[in-house]
């Protein structure tokens, strides 16, 4: 009998140790598991911190790009995302993706709503399902409203929901990835500045001379691989300078800037439309010469019947006006450089000829203004 209990205690021992050995290796498994997870999980908030630094390099809405891909990493059950930037006392969804997309960009949201995103902006940090009285979105169970919070300003909040009844389950992965994007997004508005200022001429929203000389070149290398045609507008500004001399540097900003709206008017909106420095402005037109004339003329009459008097108070003692040169590929050049210099040309013969007037490029390569060329047939039948 006692062999048969001391048989009994030591299969008992065993059996005991035996369970003891399974729970500790299936701690030991768990807790490797999450070790594995911890560790994937860092890896994917390193990838996430890469795309993020990467699209600070080319524009706000790569940034935003990012952080979508990043969240949809960090939590795959997520299926919408909002995107609003502060616009006065509102907030308006700037971007969207999911199943409200179509309906909610350029929605606005009252600063002062109960809506997760305008109490985010309030709070000042995250918001979760249940922190409003306002249900998710129709079809939605669980949402995060993050605010991009740049030195105690909020610049923008960004809110992710679900279809999952659980609430978001990674919301401190995704604080992480939209903390880090703060300085991203950041980085990619100041690098569109930089850009803008470096294209875009600040009294005049024109492009700067380079910029139109980069865009010109490359219009004509196009219209010499398409077979298409192209014309270019050489413009100064008549009287100019006494305008500057009598009214000063500000009244010439003013009717600076009235040319350029006026050329953006009557270009249309395919032209492209720098200023050339000083009171000089191109415009590029992916049309023959026949239409390149007529809006070169149009633009000419709006600026003689111009009310500048409205705009300086004043009415010039000598009329602004304008001396146009018209060149077009190919039939004046094939040569980006020599179009721009034949514009130029014909320009000077309109300032020659008495000003405010069109002068143009002949089918012989001599300069014509526009008056002069109206008894030739073939102008008004060539094809725009």
């Amino acid at each position: 009998m006692k062999a048969w209990l001391d048989c009994f205690c030591l299969v008992g021992c065993g059996v005991s140790i035996a369970a003891a050995w399974w729970v500790v290796r299936r701690q030991a498994q768990t807790l490797q598991g999450h070790l594995q997870r911890l560790a994937f999980r860092e890896r994917e908030l390193r990838f996430a911190a890469h795309a993020l630094m990467m699209a600070s390099r080319t524009s706000p809405q790569a940034v935003i790009d990012a952080i979508e891909r990043s969240a949809q990493l960090l939590e795959p059950a997520l299926t919408s995302m909002l995107f609003a930037v502060i616009d006065g006392d509102a907030l308006v969804i700037e971007r969207a993706q999911g199943m409200h997309a179509a309906h909610a960009i350029g929605t606005r949201i009252a600063l002062e709503s109960a809506s997760p995103l305008a109490l985010a902006y309030r709070l000042g940090h995250r918001v979760v399902t249940g922190d409003t009285p306002l249900p998710p979105l129709p079809g939605e169970q669980s949402y995060i409203a993050i605010p991009l919070v740049d030195v105690g300003e909020v610049i923008a909040v960004i809110a992710f929901s679900s279809q999952s009844e659980r609430a978001i389950l990674q919301a401190d992965a995704l604080v992480a990835v939209v903390d880090l994007a703060v300085t991203a997004y950041q980085i990619a508005l100041d690098h569109k500045a930089n850009i803008q200022s470096a294209t875009v001429d600040s009294l005049t929203g024109l492009l700067t001379p380079r910029a139109f000389r980069k865009r010109l070149f490359e219009e004509v290398a196009e219209a010499r691989l398409q077979h298409l045609t192209a014309s270019l507008l050489f413009i100064d500004t008549d009287n100019f300078k006494a305008c500057n001399d009598t009214y000063g540097h500000a009244a010439g900003d003013i009717v600076l800037a009235s040319i350029a709206r006026v050329l953006l008017r009557q270009a249309g909106p395919e032209a492209i439309v720098g200023r050339n420095g000083g009171d000089e402005f191109c415009v590029l037109l992916r049309t023959g010469k026949a239409t390149a004339l007529r809006r070169a003329e149009a633009i000419r009459e709006e600026l003689v019947n111009y009310p500048f008097e409205h705009h300086l108070g004043v009415i010039p003692e000598r009329p602004i006006t304008l001396s146009i040169g018209v060149a077009s590929y190919p039939a004046d050049t094939s040569d980006s450089a020599e179009l721009l210099a034949r514009a130029d040309s014909a320009m000077y013969h309109s300032k020659r000829n008495g000003r405010n007037m069109v002068s143009f490029v002949g089918n012989d390569q001599t300069l014509l203004t526009l008056k002069e060329a109206l008894y030739i047939p073939t102008l008004s039948q060539e094809a725009a």
